[in-house]
């Protein structure tokens, strides 16, 4: 695993309600491509990475993030889709690990659970 130190930084967002994790991923990811391609009010193309899911245990909703490039931090284009939104994200450090193979909820969950193990026993 790795622990990366995130600032506090700009981030496009969508928060999808009621779905399946891999519906709501799926439809939040299309949502921000879009922005990301022009879909906005400056009609700026651009790739980001990272990318966020961020799920509630308990929740019904997902919210999905594409990070805000530098070059587009202080002035980020805003989104035309009412569903899309500018959010600013406080600095956080965060625990990553990376895994292959095809994802899914359950290998998130698994994966998630195996973070989560290795990070107990280390205090």
């Amino acid at each position: 695993y790795e622990l990366r130190q995130y600032e506090t930084a700009k981030w496009v967002s969508t928060v999808i309600w009621g779905e399946t994790q891999k519906e709501a991923t799926r439809q939040g990811f299309w949502k921000l491509f879009h922005y990301i391609q022009g879909k906005n009010g400056k009609g700026l193309t651009h790739h980001t990475v990272p990318v966020t899911c961020l799920i509630k245990s308990g929740c019904a909703d997902f919210k999905i993030s594409f990070f805000v490039p530098f070059e587009h931090q202080d002035s980020p284009p805003q989104p035309t889709n009412s569903d899309v939104f500018i959010e600013e994200q406080k600095a956080a450090p965060i625990f990553v690990q990376s895994f292959g193979g095809f994802t899914s909820p359950e290998k998130y969950a698994e994966e998630t659970e195996v973070l989560a193990r290795i990070l107990r026993n280390r205090g």
